[in-house]
C-alpha cells in the first residue's frame, strides 16, 4: 500500500508541487484515460473512445455510463460475445468483456476475464485498474490495494486515485481527503484527459460526501459532470443535494439528465419530498410493476435502485430491507454500506 501511505503523509511545499507537475507531464498523456463512476456510485474506469465513431463494445459501454440505458449494455455484450473464444489470446478483448461483465454485475465472470488478461500481459495497467475496481465492489479492499500498487505506466493521479478509492471503501477516506485534493491542484487536465480528470474529481466528491462536506462534494461532482456526463455521478450529486435539502437545485440537475433508471427513481424521491407525488401515481405504479417483474425473475442488476424506491417512494420497508440485504451480498461499496445502515 505504498501510494496509500503517500496519500496519508503528503504535505507538499512549492518546490515539490512544481516537481509533481513536471512528473505528470513526463508520463504518457493518454496511456489509459479513464472515465469513472462512482462514487461510491460504482464509478468504474472506462476508457474514452477516440476519433473512431463506429459502434464498438467500448463505445456502447461509454454510452451506457452516460445514459444508464441497459440496451447499450446488452448490445455491448452481444458484440463482445462473438469475439470471445476459449483460450483467447487478445487481452484487450478480455478486458472489454470484463468491463461489460462488471457493469452487468457479473463480478465473478469479470474477475476471471481480467485475470486471464493479466496472464497474457502482466503489465497491463488497465487490467490492474479494473481488477482493483472489481475487488472494491466485492469488498476485498486489501486485494484492491495490491492491484493499485501494480500500476506503473499511468498518470500519477490515476495511481493515487486508485488508492484513494481503496481508502474510501475502507472507511478511511477522511485520512486521505486533504492529500488527494492537493493532488488535484497539480493535475494537468489537458494532459491527462477529460475522462481521467472527471474520474478523479468524482473520487474527490465521494471523499467529501464521506466527510459530510456537502458544498465541496457538490462542487467536485459538478466539475466532473462538466467534463464527462456520467449517470452515476449525476445521481451522486442529486443525493447530496437531497440530503442538504436543496430541492430546487436537485430538480435542475435531474432535468439536465437522461431518463436512466437511477435518475428516474430520484425524480420520484424528489417529487415525494416536494409533495408532488400524488400527481405521479401512474409513474409510481409503472416502476412498481417493473420492479416486481425483476424481483420475480430474481434479477438483481438494479437492486440498489429498487431498494431506494421501496424505501423512499413506495414506502414498503420490509421489501426495501430485503432488497438492501440482497444488494449488500452482491456489492459492498461505501454507498451500499450506507444504505444498509439506514435499515439497521
Amino acid at each position: 500500500m505504498r501510494r496509500q501511505q503517500f496519500l496519508y503523509s503528503w504535505h507538499p511545499g512549492p518546490i515539490l508541487l512544481a516537481f509533481f507537475s513536471l512528473a505528470l507531464l513526463a508520463l504518457p498523456a493518454r496511456a489509459h484515460d479513464v472515465h469513472e463512476h462512482t462514487a461510491g456510485h460504482g464509478h468504474d474506469p472506462v476508457p474514452e473512445t477516440g476519433a473512431d465513431h463506429h459502434v464498438t463494445p467500448r463505445s456502447l459501454l461509454q454510452a451506457f455510463r452516460a445514459t444508464g440505458d441497459d440496451a447499450h449494455l446488452n448490445h455491448a455484450w452481444s458484440l463482445i460475445e462473438t469475439r470471445l473464444r476459449p483460450g483467447s489470446s487478445n487481452p484487450e478483448i478480455l478486458i472489454d468483456a470484463a468491463l461489460i461483465a462488471q457493469a452487468r454485475h457479473q463480478f465473478s465472470r469479470a474477475l476471471g476475464l481480467t485475470r486471464n488478461a493479466l496472464k497474457l500481459d502482466s503489465r497491463n495497467d488497465q487490467a490492474w485498474l479494473l481488477l482493483a475496481s472489481i475487488h472494491l465492489v466485492t469488498g476485498e479492499t486489501e486485494m484492491a490495494s495490491e492491484a493499485c500498487d501494480e500500476l506503473t505506466r499511468v498518470p500519477w493521479i490515476i495511481m493515487v486515485g486508485c488508492e484513494a478509492r481503496v481508502a474510501h471503501a475502507s472507511g478511511m477516506g477522511a485520512k486521505v481527503r486533504a492529500s488527494f485534493e492537493r493532488a488535484l491542484l497539480v493535475m494537468d487536465e489537458a494532459r491527462v484527459g477529460a475522462g481521467t480528470s472527471a474520474w478523479a474529481l468524482s473520487i474527490a466528491g465521494d471523499l467529501a460526501v464521506a466527510g459530510n462536506d456537502a458544498n465541496a462534494a457538490i462542487g467536485f461532482f459538478r466539475r466532473s459532470l462538466s467534463l464527462v456526463e456520467n449517470t452515476q455521478v449525476r445521481s451522486a450529486l442529486v443525493d447530496v443535494l437531497l440530503a442538504d435539502d436543496r430541492l430546487a437545485e436537485a430538480r435542475d440537475v435531474l432535468d439536465a439528465g437522461s431518463e436512466a433508471l437511477p435518475l428516474g427513481v430520484r425524480r420520484l424521491i424528489l417529487a415525494k419530498r416536494q409533495g408532488r407525488i400524488a400527481d405521479m401515481t401512474d409513474r409510481v405504479a409503472a416502476f412498481d410493476r417493473r420492479f416486481q417483474e425483476w424481483i420475480a425473475a430474481e434479477d438483481w442488476l438494479h437492486a440498489r435502485e429498487m431498494a431506494r424506491f421501496y424505501l423512499d417512494v413506495f414506502e414498503s420497508p420490509a421489501l426495501a430491507k430485503k432488497l438492501i440485504q440482497i444488494n449488500i451480498e452482491l456489492q459492498k461499496e461505501y454507498e451500499d454500506q450506507r444504505l444498509l445502515r439506514r435499515i439497521s
